[in-house]
């Protein structure tokens, strides 16, 4: 077996060392001497392998005689894109004498390509688990590598070192993209013993520098409660709950700890096999609740009941570590019901509870940042999504609470946690999008910001780190929730985010309103929330002024690539449109690139059809995710090609809104979906485009190929949605409580419309256990020969009482879509019954008004001209329900306002 040997101390000593003296290198320990005599044992067919010599000792490379280090050959891996794994056939299968593994690569380009270093360790059927170590290539040559196993991240529950079932490395899959580029060479794969103790290094983009470890201990509150809510703040807090919007939120607080108070005390089980983490939560919800009744009404059950709960928990067998989201939220709850109960506890109950802390969770946290084994998960502390908040954040507040119990390992926690804790920041750049969707967008918020309202009033200080967030894409994430919140209360709920029903709110809103002075996020959760302890505990106040109205309408979330254009802020009828590009193959992410939502009226005419449950149970169920009908392409509102059983679009594809233009009357997106359909030869550009004043959607596809392909064009409704065509097949009809949304096939003329059930094609899987769509129907074009084709749709939906819209618009190329340089003409007020049009701004053109549904004569409508404008003399309905129009001018240009009138019991 080949060896290099490079001892880096005796070199150094030999430089150092003056004439004439010799010195010797130090003695190898029996651990080194161990691990030297298992590696000189193994069978030949695995030392072959770990030289990288043998044609049939790795699957998927093949050996090339140069470039090598030494020896025979070396393995050559490349074409990474279709050739995602070299597969180790005679992999060493017990590592346990080791605690390093090292190797020759050689990369002919440094363009930043991954692999992933997979050692299974599979101690049960059917469950994946592995030890995973991510590597970056950016540099051309060779290069030696040595990484400490202890340093490899710990997924599910792998049996051990000892018990290693097979080894890869791997291009694909952990969010990687590979691509046929660059040229790998391995050789010289090593497992040996390092004598030298193993610390993690933080090696990171940090957007500020943490604080020296014992600036915790001397900047932190030295009595409880520090955590979240001081006493100091009680007299705000009861201020704020004498207010109507306080007293509210605190009556819902208080009918919510009640519930939870009549339940009966959590016990451990974990309801799906697997996870702990509902019970986590439910804890954490009771904490927060009893702990802030009893600190605001100081009543003893609340702290009689809460001492139950942590009792119970603390003498949990574990808080099931293999799965650390469960550990890291019970940690949160125990931090919290430990702090704000803390002078009411005895002296022995407080110990109770910290040494639970410690045991199931404080020392596993050390643990993974200090490198040392301990059972559980330990790879969380530097993952890039929502996981690294909940970890991170949740290990840190504990370290808060009990900081005086070790303040070196309390210290040591929260320093590596305040560097680790912001790497995913960056996925917030640059415009405060979270790549995940909006379900796990208000999942990181709920951790990141406790994390640094616990710093704030745990130490007095944040350490910087609002300051230093203050001019990035962070200071704009609450834009993300509120952009893709519908006027009609519904959410775009791309990715596994939930139905998409309801109005979104999180308390998170209120805080970042108040770090970043942005009166958009308090007024929209100020409106939205029902009430919970955190509303309360975060809402702080400030003076601004705030023209919702006025606000943008239109937003274009680069690098996640997400947009949405509205007609209004103010009318619930406006419409209301959301574009999905970005990503597949990313946590949580669908295979929906292109798809969109389309709202109006208070209805849902073209929608995400939901989060796939199911998808969260592969460890039961072992179903591929690409089974299952809501996470596939024909689940979604966009295109199908050639279906088969796997999927249409690149299940690493990307696509990117290549145009996005907006003004105050107009706005369009232009998105580049080719290649998440290069696997079928074909460029596909998609345009979005409002029209006339912002009252009809455009959907317009351009597909060109030189090939033809069976082609599929898919559009989801609600339930409930009553669906008709005309006798052409090229009009529909989507109707529901006296709206009908028209839609109108304008391209192709061949192509017609058919009304088909949420149900996946003939060619697809179709799992029995996959959520049912059962009354779920969509819209479809179907073209079996698709060669040079345009698709284009349009959606116009209006009111019953309202005149059957025209549907003229002409298809145009879309790369020939420009918006005009001016908005149209507008007025500069408009009174109705002698006052001011709510919610009015002279670029939105279309109005609600509710009156009581007996009425007979309805109120003038009077609007005053911008300057060099004309108006039209205002045409009222002639009944009721009924909609105003008014035209204004200005030269060539026409706009036209209109404004319903509604009955109080209109239902949206």
């Amino acid at each position: 077996m080949k060896r290099l040997s490079v001892c880096i101390v005796v070199l150094c000593m030999i430089m150092f060392a003056g004439p004439g003296c010799r010195i010797s290198p130090p003695a190898p320990t029996q651990a080194e001497l161990a691990a030297e005599a298992i590696c000189a044992a193994w069978p030949d067919a695995v030392k072959q392998a770990m030289e990288f010599e043998g044609e049939g000792s790795w699957r998927g490379g093949s050996v090339v005689a140069a470039p090598r280090v030494s020896g025979a050959g070396a393995m050559k891996w490349e074409k990474h894109a279709s050739n995602g794994r070299l597969d180790c056939k005679h992999a060493p299968k017990d590592l346990s004498a080791f605690n390093t593994m090292s190797f020759q690569l050689h990369s002919s380009h440094a363009n930043g390509g991954t692999f992933v270093i997979v050692m299974e360790s599979n101690c049960e059927k059917g469950v994946f688990s592995y030890y995973s170590k991510k590597v970056v290539v950016d540099w051309i040559g060779w290069k030696q590598l040595s990484f400490r196993l202890n340093s490899f991240g710990r997924t599910r529950r792998p049996a051990g070192w000892n018990r290693i079932t097979r080894m890869r490395f791997s291009a694909g899959g952990w969010n990687q993209e590979p691509t046929d580029v660059p040229v790998w060479v391995f050789d010289d794969l090593r497992f040996s013993f390092d004598p030298v103790s193993y610390r993690p290094g933080v090696d990171i983009h940090k957007y500020v520098d943490e604080p020296e470890m014992g600036a915790f201990g001397k900047k932190l509150k030295k009595d409880h409660p520090r955590l979240v809510l001081l006493d100091k703040d009680l007299p705000r807090v009861r201020e704020f709950i004498s207010t109507p919007l306080g007293k509210k939120w605190y009556e819902a607080t208080e009918k919510t700890a009640e519930k939870l108070y009549a339940l009966p005390v959590r016990k451990h089980e974990l309801p799906d096999g697997r996870r702990l983490l509902p019970i986590s939560r439910d804890v954490l919800n009771r904490m927060c609740c009893w702990g802030f009744m009893y600190r605001v009404e100081r009543d003893r059950k609340w702290l009689d009941r809460a001492w139950k709960e942590m009792e119970s928990v603390v003498n949990y067998p574990d808080w099931n570590p293999d799965h650390y989201l469960d550990t890291a939220e019970m940690m949160h709850a125990m931090a919290i019901g430990y702090d704000w109960f803390y002078n009411d506890l005895s002296e022995a109950q407080r110990t109770i509870i910290r040494e639970g802390i410690w045991k199931h969770g404080l020392r596993l946290s050390y643990a993974a940042y200090m490198g040392l084994d301990a059972e559980g998960m330990q790879n969380w502390i530097r993952v890039t999504n929502n996981w690294n908040f909940v970890c991170n954040g949740g290990s840190s507040l504990a370290a808060m609470a009990l900081f005086e119990d070790d303040p070196q390992k309390c210290a040591a926690i929260l320093h590596a946690a305040f560097q680790y804790i912001q790497i995913p920041i960056e996925h917030f750049e640059p415009d405060g999008a979270w790549w995940e969707g909006t379900s796990y967008w208000g999942y990181s918020m709920r951790y990141l910001l406790s994390y640094m309202r616990g710093l704030e009033t745990a130490f007095g200080t944040d350490f910087g780190f609002i300051k230093a967030l203050r001019n990035t894409g962070f200071s704009h994430t609450g834009d993300f929730p509120i952009y893709l919140s519908s006027p009609s209360n519904g959410i775009f709920n791309f990715a596994d985010s939930g139905s998409g029903r309801g109005a979104y709110k999180h308390w998170g809103l209120l805080y970042l309103a108040a770090r970043f002075e942005n009166p958009l996020y308090l007024h929209f959760e100020e409106k939205n929330a029902t009430g919970s302890v955190n509303d309360i505990i975060y809402h702080e106040p400030f003076t601004s002024f705030l023209a919702i109205q006025d606000v943008p309408l239109d937003k274009y979330f680069r690098k996640t690539e997400v947009a949405t254009m509205r007609s209004s802020w103010t009318d619930p009828d406006a419409l209301f449109a959301g574009i999905k590009c970005g990503r597949n193959g990313i946590a949580h992410a669908h295979q929906d690139l292109g798809s969109f939502a389309f709202y109006g009226l208070g209805e849902k005419w073209a929608m995400d059809s939901g989060t796939e449950s199911q998808t969260y149970q592969s460890h039961r169920h072992h179903i591929p995710r690409h089974h299952f009908y809501r996470v596939r392409e024909e689940g979604h509102n966009t295109l199908v090609f050639n279906p088969t059983d796997k999927y249409s679009q690149y299940g690493k594809g990307k696509s990117e809104i290549v145009r996005f233009e907006s003004t105050l009357d107009e706005a369009f997106a232009v998105a580049d979906l080719s290649n998440a359909y290069r696997d079928h030869g074909v460029s596909v550009i998609r345009g979005y485009r409002f029209l006339d004043q912002r009252r009809s959607f455009l959907v317009q596809d351009e597909i060109s190929s030189d090939k033809t392909n069976d082609l599929w064009w898919f559009a989801h409704s609600n339930k409930g949605n009553a669906f008709s065509l005309d006798a052409s097949g090229r009009v529909a009809k989507l109707q529901r409580r006296n709206k009908t949304c028209y839609v109108k096939l304008l391209s192709p003329s061949s192509a017609k419309f058919t009304v088909m059930d949420a149900e996946p094609l003939p060619t697809s899987p179709n799992p029995d256990i996959q959520s049912s769509s059962k009354g779920l129907k969509k819209l479809a074009i179907h073209i079996p020969a698709a060669k040079n084709v345009t698709i284009a749709v349009l959606f116009t939906p209006v009111y019953d009482f309202e005149e059957e819209p025209s549907m003229i618009a002409s298809v145009t190329p879309i790369d020939s879509w420009k918006l005009p340089a001016a908005t149209g003409p507008t007025c500069k007020s408009i009174t109705v019954g002698g006052e001011l049009l709510d919610g009015f701004s002279p670029a939105v053109y279309t109005y609600s008004v509710t009156l009581p549904n007996d009425t007979k004569q309805l109120p003038a409508v009077v609007a005053s001209p911008s300057r060099g404008v004309t108006l039209d003399p205002v045409v009222m309905p002639q009944s009721f329900p009924g909609t105003a129009r008014l035209v204004a001018h200005a030269g060539e240009k026409t706009a036209v306002y209109t404004i319903r009138f509604l009955p109080a019991s209109v239902k949206r």
